[in-house]
């Protein structure tokens, strides 16, 4: 079974002082999948590139002629910035709403004194790379799985 992974890829540039982040979308059977994928795509773009972490969600095959569900699956990516620290910190928050404002409020409701950078419909990131987000549990939504691991991709 394929899935979904949004995985943060880390790495340094010349003309940076310190370490950048960025994440990216990326479908894979598995594990080994992604880190090959990742170790094709972004060796070469960064100084010491590597992952830090991904999220990855279970896709089935989309039905033909399906309409995406009443309820779309979300992440709101918030921040937060404090005179304590040089970088903004970040939430990932995952939630289900009828549309990217609505999940924009929700978030905001949530997650008092944070600002939004980004509110992504996951559903439709899925059907634009093939795919569809298993809905098949107990809660009838989409079931994120976390891991958080330094991978060194120039290393493997």
């Amino acid at each position: 079974m394929a899935r979904l992974y949004l995985v943060e890829i880390g790495g340094t540039r010349e003309d940076c002082l310190f370490e950048l982040h960025s994440v990216h979308a990326i479908v894979a059977q598995d594990d080994g999948e992604l880190l090959a994928q990742c170790r094709e795509k972004f060796t070469g773009l960064y100084g010491a590139p590597h992952i830090d972490g991904w999220i990855s969600f279970d896709l089935t095959p989309p039905e033909p002629g399906a309409r995406l569900p009443g309820m779309g699956f979300f992440v709101v990516e918030l921040g937060r910035n404090s005179a304590e620290h040089l970088r903004e910190t970040h939430h990932y928050l995952f939630l289900e709403a009828p549309n990217g404002r609505e999940a924009l409020q929700s978030a905001r409701a949530q997650m008092p004194g944070w600002h939004i950078d980004t509110v992504l419909d996951l559903d439709r990131l899925a059907q634009r790379m093939g795919h569809a987000l298993d809905r098949r549990n107990a809660k009838g939504q989409p079931q994120p799985a976390f891991t958080s691991r330094y991978i060194r991709l120039d290393r493997m």
